[in-house]
């Protein structure tokens, strides 16, 4: 019985190192699998560590699935609507500048579609025969995205999508795609977060009391609080976190706001339509090196040169293009930029002269000026592309509404080719002089540090060196004239 016993544990205990050994056997193969897949891993740019050309397999002995290099981008077909209120001409321009917004997201557009309806459809916007109609073309065409010229709910996106077997996209994500791209500074990435969030919290959908959770103790029986109410809960806690933090952000560009006030810098925006050029006229005029791009929303931050010249500092403020239908979250979330615009002494108003919706989009850039309460401010309306205009539309005159109701400068220029840009210049000088009086005034040499303060904030017109002091003859504004002791 013993010997038997004996046996027995001498097995079990071969048995057991056996298993030991089969184990750490397994361990070493399964972790030299893990180093050969962990060799294999993708790249950023597509290629794996040790081949030029690898493929996407988790084993090395496994068959390829396909290559890693090969992409896959977005093919769209565009989605319009003509409702009885709205003008053709006028939805097909918003189509094509859809268009536009999809090539800045890099999404080829293989297909249009512009639907006249009498209304629209609660489910489906457009309708489930439409729907239907395009999912076959998106079939043919091989596309893989629907993306429609309006602003949809996530119900309606859900449903498009059930019907279509396509990925859903709208106007409103396209420009938040664009805008997450293009933010850089702090401030502008926290006003387009800020963005996404308010705009993924109005598409929220839940499944009723499906996904409710039940809470513990007397007093919380029933469905409790459901998935949809805590994801709304959290969203709106990072929204409040994400303002708070902006608004530090505000603060300090308030600050620097007081510095130029108090050097008594002239602060001109530079506003208008999306791509009508602003960047383009900065650096023309300021020779500065800001990125200017034949695209959509090429700026998203404020940006501020110094023009060159004697006299008073100008700085000119690049800002955020606007656009047709842009969406009420942006809006929202680029107040604390937009307040560069409500902050200039005058604004300088860039249209680009050569596109057929100019005078529409000039409207546009007025409503929105009048919408944060900055139309009446003194304006330059610029329209740039000169180069690109018929002599019969420059023959036309009083090209901007605006303009024909209050008579202000209208310049043309072209940014190409440098016509018209001196004109501009004296436009702007001639606008922060308008309010300046003419001085001449005999310095004595005890008082000759007043002539550094003439010479940082005015324009000298005459300047003689005599035995009794400086004689200077000079064009400032009226707080100088009185800080210098000569109201």
């Amino acid at each position: 019985m013993l010997g038997t016993r004996y046996n027995s544990c001498t097995n079990l205990c071969k048995l057991s190192k056996l298993s030991k050994l089969s184990k750490l056997s397994k361990l070493s193969k399964l972790s030299k699998r893990s180093k050969l897949s962990k060799r294999t891993k993708l790249s950023p740019s597509g290629f794996g560590l040790k081949s030029p050309k690898l493929y996407a397999w988790a084993d090395i002995r496994r068959k390829p699935i396909y290559p890693v290099n090969e992409i896959h981008p977005d093919r769209a077909i565009l989605l319009g609507l003509i409702l009885p209120e709205d003008e053709e001409e006028a939805q097909e321009a918003s189509l094509q500048e859809l268009v536009e917004l999809c090539e800045a997201c890099e999404i080829e557009v293989v297909g249009k579609s512009l639907q006249r309806r009498p209304g629209l459809d609660p489910a489906t916007a457009a309708g489930k025969g439409k729907i239907l109609e395009l999912a076959e073309m998106a079939e043919l065409l091989e596309a893989n995205c629907l993306i429609f010229d309006g602003e949809l709910s996530g119900s309606q996106m859900a449903t498009i999508a059930e019907l279509s077997d396509l990925k859903v996209l709208d106007r409103t994500l396209l420009i938040l795609d664009i805008f997450a791209r293009r933010a850089k500074t702090s401030q502008g990435v926290l006003q387009v977060e800020i963005a996404q969030l308010q705009d993924r919290l109005s598409r929220l959908s839940g499944s009723g009391q499906a996904l409710s959770r039940l809470g513990g103790g007397i007093g919380t029986r029933g469905p409790g609080e459901s998935k949809l109410e805590s994801d709304r809960r959290h969203i709106q806690s990072r929204i409040t976190k994400l303002k708070r933090r902006l608004q530090q952000v505000a603060k300090r560009r308030q600050l620097i706001r007081a510095q130029r006030e108090e050097r008594e810098a002239y602060t001109i925006a530079v506003c208008g339509y999306t791509n009508a050029g602003k960047s383009s006229l900065i650096n023309a005029l300021c020779a500065s090196d800001l990125e200017a791009y034949d695209q959509v929303f090429a700026t998203l931050d404020p940006l501020v040169r110094r023009l060159p010249q004697e006299g008073p500092e100008l700085l000119l403020t690049d800002t955020v293009g606007f656009i047709r239908r842009l969406p009420h979250e942006l809006v929202e979330a680029f107040k604390s930029t937009l307040d560069e615009v409500r902050g200039a002494d005058f604004i300088i108003q860039v249209t680009d002269g050569s596109d057929p919706e100019a005078a529409e989009q000039c409207q546009m850039v007025d409503d929105l000026l009048y919408s944060l309460e900055v139309s009446n401010k003194p304006r330059i309306h610029v329209l740039n592309k000169l180069d690109l205009v018929s002599p019969d539309q420059l023959a036309g005159g009083g090209f901007f509404p605006s303009t024909r109701e209050s008579n202000l400068k209208e310049c043309w220029v072209s940014v190409r080719t440098g016509q018209g840009l001196p004109e501009l210049r004296q436009a702007i000088l001639d606008m922060v002089s308008q309010d300046w009086e003419q001085v001449s005034w005999r310095i004595p040499y005890a008082d000759s540090a007043k002539l550094a303060i003439i010479r940082q904030q005015a324009w000298i017109n005459q300047l003689e060196y005599g035995d009794e002091g400086i004689l200077v003859s000079f064009l400032a504004p009226r707080p100088v004239i009185a800080r210098l002791g000569l109201a």
